[in-house]
């Protein structure tokens, strides 16, 4: 059966955003989950996150999202992103939207398996905490919920 098209998304004033013309929208997912925040004993600052969520399709279909970062769909296909763009997220506590270009991996011929990029979009919270981390938090980890939009597309 061939995957989902469905609409792109609305990105007004965003062509860093933008996908090359040769891709197509192969589906979308909602993800639900946290960015993983490491507090650095030394600097007392919060490093750079890991996330850990689950994507829904609109039939249901259900992808892990991991550090990496990775994507892994039920079937055992994956990818890898590569960070393309950054944009600030309309909300101040939201994580970036971005465009992502993917490294296939896992079974050759899953859901995830022609997939090309990735744009991250309509996010919501996620960033680290205001306050930072002192020293009782020096290696630990913090969790911060986060939701978002996912654009995976292939080549047409």
């Amino acid at each position: 059966m061939p995957p989902e098209m469905t609409d792109q998304p609305s990105l007004p004033n965003l062509p860093s955003l933008a996908v090359p013309t040769d891709q197509v929208l192969l589906f979308k997912a909602r993800a639900s989950g946290v960015q993983i925040y490491p507090c650095d004993a030394t600097t007392h600052k919060f490093g750079i996150p890991h996330p850990e969520a689950i994507l829904v399709t609109p039939k249901g279909e259900i992808i892990r999202h991991t550090e990496g970062p990775t994507w892994t769909a039920a079937d055992g296909s994956s990818v890898t992103g590569t960070k393309l763009q950054s944009v600030a997220a309309p909300a101040e506590d939201a994580i970036p939207w971005l465009l992502l270009s993917t490294t296939p991996g896992g079974k050759p011929k899953g859901m995830l398996s022609n997939v090309r990029y990735i744009q991250r979009v309509y996010t919501e919270h996620g960033n680290p905490p205001e306050h930072g981390c002192n020293a009782d938090d020096a290696g630990k980890e913090k969790p911060v919920f986060y939701e978002a939009e996912y654009f995976f597309y292939a080549k047409s």
